[in-house]
């Protein structure tokens, strides 16, 4: 009887996975051709088209007329939109005008290299992550903790951009213990087995720590967050009355939990999650045995009480927002002259780095102190509001 209380238990866990996964594959193909149609009309209501570049108005109106036909520019659009998608289903992502060859040829000789990146990042902002975050809260009331912390905070405020050129200076022109750009060295193919793999290995050191120390902070602030709040429970409690070290508990209990409650919540996430957890509670349940009306429910009691983390959630979005302000003038998308900003400061000095590094490295500074004040402020919000 037991058995097969077990095994109509599992066949239920199953199903309830396959259906799981139906459903999401099924969001995932209807965000593929969202993403895909958007991107369609969005290229399409901009001014011209790709050919533009390519024409000189020397060229016969016939030859454009051709040219365009061949790639299908005269067709009407609903035409051209199918097209499009056929196209995709059937991995044929069209021609290169820059490259003069199929795209799929342009994306088979790039994400072999591109992989030989994202794998080591990921892998250092799991690793590094996690035990920067398990540290933090852990030794949370002692100097550790706060080191480990606020070092996490620090290395979050920094723009990438700039981190970058930091590692630059220090590593490559300062030191010169490792390259600066490139992949590989000239002459790589002409070394032997373990001598290129050194040399590949110095080459993507620097890019992988631009990429993953960022993203192993955000990661260990979510991880301390999340682990901190694991640790107040009461089967943590339970567990250290049983004799267990701060590392055996999480090790058996609180890393699993970590890994199922770390996840990135956008503010409409934040918004839901806090209506679904203030609709249980006892003065909502009063307000609707009272005969209150929805609208009176949700606007004088549900949303000013879920307004409240909202607001210190936008405090540390603030800092963000200045990471990517300065991330887009420094690619000159920002601020344009003759308005200055920090982030075009740093790329007005980037090429005399190596003469003048002290125009790199002010401004970057500031960018990073700003944002982590905002993120103390955004804290210190959350904090209030949730004691």
């Amino acid at each position: 009887m037991t058995g097969h209380f077990y095994a109509k238990n599992v066949l239920q866990i199953f199903s309830r996975m396959r259906a799981y996964l139906i459903r999401r594959l099924l969001q995932s193909l209807l965000l593929l051709w969202g993403v895909l149609t958007l991107t369609f009309f969005l290229m399409h209501l901009s001014p011209g088209n790709p050919l533009d570049r390519y024409i000189s108005p020397r060229i016969p109106p016939e030859t454009i007329a051709a040219i365009r036909r061949q790639f299908g520019f005269d067709e009407p659009l609903a035409v051209q939109y199918y097209r499009w998608l056929r196209q995709w289903l059937r991995a044929d992502w069209g021609y290169s005008l820059t490259q003069h060859r199929p795209v799929a040829e342009v994306l088979a000789e790039a994400i072999p290299a591109t992989l030989q990146l994202t794998i080591p990042v990921l892998g250092v902002n799991f690793i590094l992550g996690v035990l920067f975050g398990a540290g933090a809260a852990v030794y949370r009331h002692r100097w550790l903790g706060r080191l480990l912390s606020n070092s996490a905070l620090a290395i979050y405020s920094m723009p990438g951009f700039w981190l970058g050129l930091m590692l630059i200076l220090l590593f490559a022109i300062k030191l010169g213990w490792l390259p600066n750009s490139s992949a590989s060295s000239l002459f790589a193919g002409e070394m032997d087995l373990w001598a290129a793999c050194k040399d590949r290995l110095s080459h993507l050191l620097l890019p992988t720590l631009t990429l993953a120390l960022p993203a192993a902070a955000a990661t260990a602030r979510y991880v301390r967050e999340n682990l901190i709040n694991v640790l107040e429970s009461g089967f943590i409690r339970l567990a250290k009355a049983k004799g267990l070290s701060p590392w055996q508990i999480m090790a058996r209990h609180v890393l699993v939990l970590v890994m199922a409650l770390t996840s990135w919540m956008d503010m409409a996430r934040l918004v839901r999650a806090e209506v679904m957890s203030l609709k249980e509670r006892d003065f909502i349940r009063a307000a609707q045995m009272r005969g209150f009306s929805r609208s009176r429910i949700i606007f004088r009691h549900l949303l000013p009480n879920a307004l409240s983390p909202v607001i210190a959630f936008s405090a540390l979005r603030l800092a963000d927002v200045i990471l990517l302000e300065s991330s887009l003038s420094f690619l000159g998308l920002g601020v344009q002259p003759p308005a200055v900003s920090w982030g075009s400061i740093i790329r007005d000095g980037r090429d005399v780095i190596a003469q003048a590094w002290w125009i790199v490295a002010f401004p970057g500074l500031a960018i990073m102190l700003t944002a982590m004040g905002l993120n103390w402020i955004g804290e210190g919000l959350r904090k209030a509001i949730t004691t």
